[in-house]
Order: structure tokens, then sequence, then C-alpha cells
């Protein structure tokens, strides 16, 4: 799930948040889908980029593929979204923040 933002793309990289009050959300990863943890990617906290990052995960779907899922929370709405992608040299707040643009959510 993510929320959506007027938030420019040079914003996230001040650190500013992705989800402006009163957003929309929307579900990108299903409540039902079964994910096995296979470890944590390093990344870096520090990073404004990564403003609101929870987690940055290596997990396997059920039929044995890997992805990466990024968990993040909405300080706003103070809801948690999960993104699964197959990018795995964006650091995570820039994964979070290209799902807001391609999906304008």
């Amino acid at each position: 799930m993510f929320c959506q933002s007027g938030t420019e793309p040079s914003e996230i990289a001040k650190g500013r948040s992705l989800c402006p009050q009163g957003s929309a959300g929307r579900r990108w990863q299903k409540d039902n889908r079964q994910l096995a943890p296979l470890g944590d990617n390093a990344w870096d906290r520090a990073d404004p980029r990564n403003a609101g990052v929870l987690a940055d995960e290596l997990v396997a779907t059920s039929q044995g593929v890997s992805v990466r899922r990024v968990r993040y929370h909405c300080v706003v709405r103070g809801e948690e979204f999960s993104f699964l992608t197959s990018e795995y040299t964006l650091p995570p707040g820039v994964i979070a923040h290209l799902y807001r643009l391609r999906w304008e959510i």
C-alpha cells in the first residue's frame, strides 16, 4: 500500500514527506501473498531519501522467486506500505518514490 502525494521529485532528496495529509491509499502487496523472509538488505538510514523507510528486505514467493520488499511508513497517515520489486540497486526510499510517480498515487 502507498499513499498519494503532491511531493515533487526534489522534495524526497530533501527528506520531505511522501504522504501529505488527506491522500488516498492503494495496495501494492496483496494481503494473502505468502512471502518467506530471506534476509535484510543493507541501506543508509541517515540518507534523507530513505526517510520513512522501515525495512529493505529480500523475500521469496511461494513459487521460489526472490524479490525485494521495501516497507515504508507514512507519518502523516500513520500507515505502513509494502512494495515488491526486482530492482536491487536503488536506495529503498527511491523505490517508494518511484512507485508514487509511476502510479500517481
